[in-house]
């Protein structure tokens, strides 16, 4: 990712993010936390009159996390010379000759840029790179669950290649996929039908599941819809639990989900009651205004909701990368080359319909492939609510990062019934020279859309590409 961003035209490279991140117009999360409210216990006792303030912008619509990212920064890089030393050395020269000229440029103000504040937006941005790359990590878990090993690191090498997420380096969106997916894999292994973990295992990964959870809502609101994937997948898994426990299987499995609810419930409201306790910031209510916040943002930029709505998959398409939204749009239509294998290689041809009815008639299946139907199902009807609720008019692009491997995930698991249909075998993953053909074919593709799209467009401008002339 910081190859392909350092390669770019000079728009789109990394000396962008130092004008991102210090100048409070795009954000003012760095501005606040450094120069307006360096202390951090001050700043969270009086978070909640700065979001009841009725700020519809940055501050007034996201809890404290990322204002505390930047405290948490700031303190190391002033309390550790030599890690201020290091972010000094290693940034590239696009980063460097940005904040020479941001330094040049507030020389005259009340807070010029200085060197330590210098290493702290290095060190901002590669949080963000790092946990953006690392988001693989969870994408691979989730999707080996369902598919061979070989598939699941193929869905995961597409995963960098997606145009959104260098594009908008620095900003907090890049790397919120790595707690998203993470999210959905945990709950996908606490939830499995064949669950074989131990009860104090699934307490503990519960108490863990909460209290990321809440780590992840202390960033921003945009983890609700993760949180509302997750509930849903959960009552319906324990139901179908609940409905099948007359057998011992059964009934071991509405055990193992009863704990695992209750430990991710004492996870969440635990981390956030402990957060009030230690810093005086009451979470439900920072969330509650936040939430008031955000209603009121289209009345102050009114936009044409059913334009939008009509525009958002195909800036969806740009943002992803064209071969990876035709991928994943590929299952859910009964294209060609969607039935059997793992979408790497054509199969025979069917109907949306017909592949539709098989995944309905079979939802109540105790089995991986019919927990990765419930999960997708569960997944895909958040995101088209999401998507009919027109709150992202406009911005799809960059609010969407942190969904967009489920386009990466969930055609694996809308073919995997085909796979086994057709006697395939996901779980040893053969190869032939025509999938592996297949697989070159379609991260070839997907690497020149990435190079193309980031190559165009910087995330905060357009022009200054490749192409202009």
């Amino acid at each position: 990712m910081m190859l392909l961003a350092e390669l770019a035209p000079s728009p789109a490279r990394l000396g962008k993010a130092p004008f991102v991140l210090y100048y409070p117009a795009s954000s003012g999360y760095f501005t606040i936390a450094r120069h307006e409210a360096p202390e951090v216990g001050p700043f969270l006792h009086t978070y909640e009159a700065r979001v009841a303030g009725g700020d519809v912008l940055h501050v007034g619509t996201h809890p404290p996390g990322l204002f505390l990212v930047f405290h948490s920064l700031g303190a190391a890089v002033d309390q550790w010379p030599l890690l201020r030393d290091l972010a000094l050395a290693t940034m590239p020269a696009s980063f460097h000759d940005a904040c020479e000229l941001v330094t040049e440029n507030t020389a005259q103000t009340p807070h010029p840029m200085t060197r330590h504040e210098a290493a702290i937006l290095w060190l901002a941005t590669l949080l963000v790179i790092s946990l953006a790359a690392a988001t693989c990590i969870p994408l691979y878990f989730l999707t080996v669950q369902y598919a061979s090993a070989r598939t699941a690191w193929l869905t995961a090498a597409l995963w960098p290649l997606v145009p959104a997420v260098t594009i908008f380096i620095p900003k907090s969106d890049a790397a919120f996929p790595f707690l998203s997916m993470s999210l959905i894999c945990g709950i996908a292994w606490l939830c499995r039908s064949r669950n074989h973990f131990t009860r104090m295992w699934q307490l503990l990964g519960g108490l863990a599941w909460g209290g990321l959870a809440a780590l992840s809502m202390l960033q921003t609101l945009a983890f609700a819809p993760i949180l509302l994937m997750a509930f849903l997948y959960g009552a319906w898994t324990g139901g179908l639990s609940l409905s099948q426990s007359l057998d011992d299987d059964g009934r071991q499995a509405t055990r193992r989900n009863a704990i695992a609810a209750i430990a991710i419930i004492a996870g969440f409201v635990g981390s956030i009651e402990l957060f009030h306790f230690f810093n005086g910031a009451n979470l439900w209510q920072i969330w509650w205004q936040n939430s008031l916040n955000h209603s009121r943002f289209y009345e102050v930029s009114p936009r044409s909701t059913w334009l939008w709505f009509l525009v958002a998959p195909l800036e969806l398409m740009i943002a992803a990368g064209w071969p990876v939204f035709l991928r994943a749009w590929a299952p859910l239509t009964g294209m060609p080359g969607t039935e059997a294998g793992d979408l790497w290689h054509p199969g025979s041809v069917s109907t949306a319909g017909s592949k539709w009815t098989r995944i309905v008639m079979s939802l109540g299946e105790r089995s991986r492939t019919g927990d990765g139907e419930r999960l997708a199902i569960c997944c895909l009807s958040v995101w088209i609510w999401l998507w009919l609720s027109g709150k992202n008019s406009g911005e799809v692009a960059r609010l969407w990062i942190f969904l967009m491997p489920l386009l990466l995930w969930l055609p694996v698991v809308l073919v995997s019934r085909s796979e086994q249909e057709n006697q395939a075998k996901p779980l040893e993953g053969e190869q032939t020279p025509k999938s592996q053909a297949e697989a070159g074919l379609w991260l070839t593709a997907q690497m020149i859309a990435c190079v193309l799209t980031v190559w165009r467009v910087s995330g905060f401008d357009f022009g200054g590409g490749v192409f202009d002339s």
